[in-house]
């Protein structure tokens, strides 16, 4: 049989093998030569001699994920080969490694170290031959495979997953007096907190979060939290109630639906979507973006449906992960998933789901709503978005059905002045509440912003656009993202840089020395739907609205709307605007209000939705390749490189994405 066999980079192999298996061949996995392949279709004509083994009797992916990925490389201008290897996961990676073994050869009277070696090998059964060269010598290994005890074979290898995780050994309050030589100290103590609620968090789940490893290191160092490494099967959670009692959705979704509001109605109205799929035993693919978020949504599923729900993440040890992988493709189940679950192929789904707090982008570009989209048109099965807020996008279109649930707190609005970090009002509140559950929102790490005067904007990294910190002293500015750092002055004008508004650093430290230091007190940089809170205080986000960027507004109003989702008493939006009408939709709740107003201008403006936009930077300009793009190109230069907006037709996207990261820029934004 000829086959198309595609490997990692993107490369395409045709061979022409015998296929042992009664069956389509698409999406089988293929070991040949060192390397881990997956068949994609069958040829014309192929190679014959190469050695090809087929070592699973089920394929590992299907030709509608394989079709879904093609398009994906369309509408993005990558190789979908590439693509799908970016997805295939570790498990299924294997790798041909040499490894040593004992032969028959009889040993007993061997010198005492040759003997300690071949004992060692006689109880692990096969060892690389690196690792037994780095215990016992190089010297001693060749002399004992030269006298015929040992033998070297070539096997394919699986990788063992080991997950890494940490947990608060002090109490929060004894780890925050650790903390009092820091300068910057906010992020360590917002990791205390998020430790805190928690047996403990993985290292990929405090990454995905957004705390960085030099927090990690400093804690670990100062004997606040300790790291342990494990296999994990099951995640010990003690799973929270979302809801009082079972209630049907009885409104019809339709095809494609979105769900969005206060995420405690928003989940019960999904389970009973959930229920109705598995009472028809059909099957339900849920994907999650985040750790945290993919564990609760997995153990309320669990807690109702038992062994049908499976959850297919990188915290699954290897056999356990492809023991669930293959059994989902044998009976109807309940699937929760991650990145790496992208590919997996489960029986009659009747609905793809996707769960999400931040964009679910992968780096390269790809939006996986519109991956899953396309693989539920492929299945004509229905699709869902559970988010935050809407994706404005969706909107309007034809087919699609939107519920929301909006928030029930009291959202009261404070007008502030002055440069303090708490308006007078809001201390005469936080007065009557201190006991409550409070979290204390300041939209900027660090101390404060960098603002210059005479452009008349906030100040952006020239490496990676993220916002400038001003240092307290007022001497530097630096990027709390990449490290840069500069003396104070603008990175365009060379003017002295101000003091704007104040990070979550500030804030903890005012705040502090207002209240102290207490436990039922919460700080973060953004609301996270996971949590409720008695009260919610927006201290500082006017900041979002300084942005030079087409979708401030939207990121605003969804920071805002979001932070009033979690709060079951109060939200307290502090606010140095005058006039600002976008506060005045979330005091009525009035999404739609927004929704169209922001859409009319974006039409006017033709900008997204209604057109693509690529954000590309380069550290060599290439000018000419860039401007003979069509569409409206803009190029600005920070420092060594050079940014480049380019605004295209939605139909020309994939085009002139294939054009522009041929051109290899550093990072590339798809909008």
């Amino acid at each position: 049989m000829n086959l198309r066999l595609a490997l990692p980079g993107g490369r395409v192999l045709k061979v022409d093998v015998q296929f042992p298996y009664d069956a389509n061949p698409i999406g089988y996995r293929a070991l040949v030569g060192s390397k881990t392949a997956i068949v994609v279709g069958v040829a014309d004509k192929g190679e014959k001699g190469e050695k090809v083994v087929f070592p699973d009797r089920k394929p590992i992916t299907t030709e509608k994920h394989i079709n879904a990925l093609i398009s994906m490389g369309i509408a993005y201008g990558l190789n979908p080969w590439y693509l799908l290897h970016e997805l295939l996961p570790a498990p299924f990676d294997w790798e041909e490694v040499e490894v040593i073994k004992l032969t028959e050869k009889d040993w007993k009277h061997l010198d005492k170290l040759s003997t300690d070696l071949l004992e060692y090998l006689k109880e692990k059964k096969e060892v690389k031959k690196e690792k037994l060269e780095e215990k016992f010598g190089k010297q001693l290994v060749e002399k004992l495979l030269s006298l015929g005890f040992l033998t070297v074979e070539k096997v394919w290898k699986a990788p063992d997953l080991e997950v890494v995780s940490y947990r608060l050994v002090l109490t929060p309050q004894e780890a925050y007096l650790r903390l009092r030589r820091f300068k910057n100290k906010s992020e360590k103590i917002r990791l205390i907190s998020y430790l805190a609620g928690r047996a403990y968090a993985t290292q990929e789940e405090l990454k995905e979060n957004g705390f960085s490893s030099k927090d990690i290191k400093d804690l670990l160092k100062k004997g606040i939290i300790e790291e342990f490494s494990q296999h994990i099967e099951e995640v010990l959670l003690t799973p929270k109630s979302l809801r009082q009692e079972r209630v049907l959705f009885l409104k019809p979704m339709g095809n494609k639906g979105v769900l969005f509001g206060n995420w405690k109605r928003v989940l019960e109205t999904f389970y009973s979507l959930v229920e109705e799929k598995v009472s028809r035993n059909k099957s339900v693919f849920i994907y999650c973006r985040g750790r945290e978020l993919l564990n609760r949504v997995y153990s309320e599923l669990k807690s109702l449906y038992g062994d049908r729900v499976l959850r297919i993440s990188s915290m699954e040890k290897g056999k356990e992960f492809v023991k669930r992988w293959f059994f989902a493709q044998e009976s109807p189940c309940v699937v929760v998933g991650s990145d790496v679950s992208l590919l997996l192929h489960v029986k009659d789904p009747a609905l793809f789901v996707c769960i999400y707090e931040q964009e679910p982008k992968l780096h390269n570009g790809v939006d996986i709503r519109n991956y899953l989209y396309e693989l539920s048109k492929l299945y004509a099965s229905e699709f869902l978005i559970i988010a935050p807020f809407l994706p404005l996008e969706v909107y309007g279109k034809k087919g699609w059905t939107v519920s929301s649930f909006n928030p029930s707190c009291e959202v009261k609005v404070i007008k502030k002045t002055g440069s303090g970090v708490l308006a007078p009002e809001t201390i005469e509140i936080l007065k009557t509440c201190s006991e409550e559950k409070n979290l204390f929102l300041v939209n900027k790490h660090g101390y404060a912003y960098a603002f210059c005067k005479k452009c008349g904007w906030l100040v952006e990294c020239p490496r990676c656009s993220t916002l400038l910190t001003l240092s307290k002293q007022k001497d530097k500015v630096f990027c709390t993202s990449c490290n840069y750092r500069a003396p104070n002055q603008c990175p365009e004008c060379k003017s002295p840089l101000e003091e704007y508004g104040f990070g979550l650093d500030k804030a903890i430290e005012e705040v502090s020395k207002a209240f102290g230091y207490k436990d039922n007190f919460y700080f973060d940089t953004t609301p996270r739907l996971l949590e409720e809170y008695d009260n919610v205080f927006i201290l500082h986000c006017d900041n979002l609205l300084s942005l030079p960027h087409f979708d401030a507004q939207e990121k605003y109003f969804s920071y805002v709307w979001k932070s009033a989702c979690i709060a079951k008493k109060r939200l307290i939006v502090q606010t140095l605007i005058e006039e600002n009408s976008l506060l005045e939709y979330i005091k009525s709740f009035d999404w739609e209000g927004f929704v169209k107003e922001e859409l009319e201008r974006r039409k006017e403006e033709y900008l997204p939705p209604y057109s693509r936009l690529i954000r590309a930077r380069f550290t060599r300009l290439p000018e000419k390749s860039l401007l003979a793009l069509p569409g409206n190109v803009s190029l600005r230069r920070m420092g060594g490189v050079v940014d480049a907006l380019i605004r295209v037709e939605k139909s020309l996207g994939g085009r002139v994405l294939k054009a522009v990261r041929s051109l290899n820029p550093i990072e590339l934004e798809v909008i």
